[in-house]
């Protein structure tokens, strides 16, 4: 998905010193914009296996890590694939077993890039970009496979366009979240809310130009397409208005329910489920349009109100 400048610490500022002493919370971005279930969760465990892998920092990169997470991810949907291949339905359970895992550590991994950037002050927009790139290449990957996967073991005419649709949804709720996210950090730093920004592009080297051209259209056309249809308007600061911190803090907490990290931990979830209970399938694919759309719309709905309040106590120059 996009890429996060929270989860990228070099955009924001300079890094911690690499003799810093390890710790989670200086690993982890502020509570407020973190997803609770990568709090309490990813993140803890991404910051076990960097702990362990402490003595070896000085050969590991941030990248590295992000490139591993990709691997996994691209295997959990070729085992979806692979499980939905005739040959193999007698073993159907195991390769999504073998697909649940190998989410789980791209998750993990996932999370474990970001972290040890701050921890060392191995930071780049180039490593910005590659994790957002991996963030779609993981996504389409398992979803492509579970669909497959799906339409091979029930044979329901209804099951592409349903996924289909459910993977949009979400698609467009982790957008909204990174934009919340990305706008509310700009609104209580003081700066104002510019929708206009310049194309992810120029982070690229000259040489992975082409490999990178469709993650760049994905962020500079798709995702700003997605969170204009419902986010909308940016939001003009203020900070001696005690009414839209409040406003714009509970969208944050609303929409934390909205990132990546949920909707991963939902699909790796739903491998196990599909593991004992196949046929239960088409009925997650319907509730997960209902129960991705609705914090959408609430948290869309909190957005206008701190947008109303931003602009009539500071109207647009």
């Amino acid at each position: 998905m996009a890429p996060s400048a929270k989860d990228n610490p070099g955009v924001d500022g300079p890094a911690a010193p690499e003799e810093s002493p390890w710790s989670f919370e200086r690993a982890t971005p502020d509570s407020i914009v973190d997803e609770p279930i990568n709090r309490w969760l990813h993140r803890r465990l991404a910051y076990a296996m960097l702990w362990v892998c402490r003595p070896f920092a000085a050969y590991m990169s941030p990248n590295f890590l992000t490139v591993i997470g990709t691997l996994l991810g691209v295997a959990s949907g070729a085992a979806l694939v692979l499980g939905g291949q005739p040959g193999a339905l007698e073993q159907r359970a195991d390769y999504t077993l073998v697909a649940a895992a190998c989410l789980v550590l791209s998750v993990i991994f996932d999370c474990s890039d970001g972290m040890f950037a701050r921890l060392t002050g191995k930071t780049s927009p180039l490593g910005m970009l590659l994790d957002g790139a991996s963030d779609t290449i993981v996504y389409t990957s398992v979803w492509v496979g579970l669909t497959m996967h799906l339409d091979a073991v029930t044979s329901n005419p209804w099951i592409w366009p349903i996924a289909i649709f459910t993977a949009l949804t979400s698609f467009t709720q982790i957008a909204s979240f990174d934009q919340v996210k990305n706008r509310y950090q700009r609104a209580l730093a003081g700066a104002h809310d510019e929708r206009a920004r310049g194309s992810v592009g120029s982070a690229v080297p000259r040489g992975l130009s082409g490999l990178m051209r469709p993650f760049v259209w994905i962020y500079d056309t798709l995702y700003p397409l997605s969170v204009r249809s419902m986010i909308g308007a940016p939001l003009h600061h203020n900070a001696g208005t005690e009414a839209l911190f409040a406003a714009v803090t509970h969208t944050m907490r609303a929409a934390r329910w909205l990132g990546l990290g949920l909707h991963m931990a939902l699909l790796y979830t739903f491998l196990l489920v599909l593991t004992f209970a196949p046929q239960a399938a088409l009925l997650y694919l319907c509730a997960g349009v209902a129960a991705f759309t609705a914090p959408l719309l609430l948290t869309r709905s909190r957005w206008s109100h701190a947008v109303s309040l931003s602009t009539d106590t500071h109207p647009p120059r």
